[in-house]
């Protein structure tokens, strides 16, 4: 595994890290990207080699367009189960929580009986790992 920075700094690391940095900029174009590949390391572009830089940028905005959608699920999940132990914690059975929360009983029961395993602290990230089917 790589880490790139956050900032996309080409500036950091060795010569594989920053060409990485500089190939998965979002903030990048790939007329920009190609540029810095034959000026800056030397690589001369053939129409191959900008074929391959394209797909390179498509990728990394795919990536970045699934960690956001994968992001906003996870906030929506982790909202729902703030709701849940809020509900619990009043002693509301699955089925207020359910109607109150406008939820299926099976998704509450759910976040409910894996809440429990963490009761009384009840870990938030926990049990939304384990809602979202993440090993813990």
């Amino acid at each position: 595994m790589v880490r790139l920075p956050k900032d996309e700094d080409a500036s950091i690391g060795n010569l594989l890290h920053k060409m990485l940095t500089t190939l998965l900029s979002s903030r990048m174009s790939p007329k920009g990207k190609e540029e810095i590949l034959e000026r800056t390391y030397g690589i001369p572009m053939s129409y191959e080699l900008k074929e391959a830089t394209s797909k390179l940028c498509n990728l990394s905005d795919l990536v970045e367009e699934r960690g956001i959608e994968k992001g906003l699920e996870q906030g929506t999940e982790l909202k729902l189960i703030n709701q849940v132990l809020k509900k619990m914690k009043k002693s509301c059975t699955v089925a207020q929580i359910a109607e109150a929360l406008e939820e299926t009983e099976e998704k509450i029961g759910r976040i409910v009986e894996i809440a429990q395993k963490y009761e009384p602290e009840y870990d938030e990230r926990k049990i939304l790992d384990e809602v979202m089917g993440k090993q813990i």
